[in-house]
């Protein structure tokens, strides 16, 4: 396996491009940890505080489904991600950024110096689903709410 290759067969970085818009508004900073312009869902597949770790970056993923079948996994599985936003701009939040979710696997031979061998990197980043598959480029709708959310985390 080449450096940086991710244990799980990731399909590699989205290289597409595309436009995001100007946000209309600042994000609003939060001491629970909770985004106040997403919508809370709440999931049981977390763990409490970050293991002593510092949120240092954030993974965003595609969830090769809908925005609701992302919901109904987190509850049902093993896994979990602290975010999805939806194809239309609506983002849900599924576990604090002051906890950690279970939605990023562990790197062999990590390429970037941010990454920790041997140390789970769920402790120290956020994870951000994205509705649809990998196949499908994003709407103007889902970079703007992305931007936002970025902002604010």
């Amino acid at each position: 396996m080449p450096d940086g290759d991710y244990i799980d067969g990731s399909m590699g970085p989205d290289t597409r491009v595309g436009v995001v818009s100007a946000l209309d508004t600042a994000p609003t900073p939060s001491t629970t940890g909770w985004c106040p312009f997403a919508e809370k869902k709440p999931v049981p597949h977390f763990w409490e505080g970050r293991g002593g770790f510092n949120v240092k970056a954030v993974v965003l993923h595609i969830a090769q489904g809908s925005y609701e079948a992302t919901y109904s996994t987190f509850m049902n599985e093993n896994v979990s991600a602290h975010f999805c936003v939806a194809k239309d701009g609506r983002i849900a939040q599924f576990v604090s950024i002051d906890d950690t979710a279970w939605g990023n696997g562990i790197v062999k031979n990590p390429s970037w110096s941010g990454l920790i061998p041997n140390q789970n990197p769920n402790l120290y980043t956020v994870s951000i689903e994205h509705e649809g598959f990998y196949t499908e480029q994003w709407t103007a709708a889902m970079y703007v709410a992305n931007m936002k959310l970025l902002q604010w985390i």
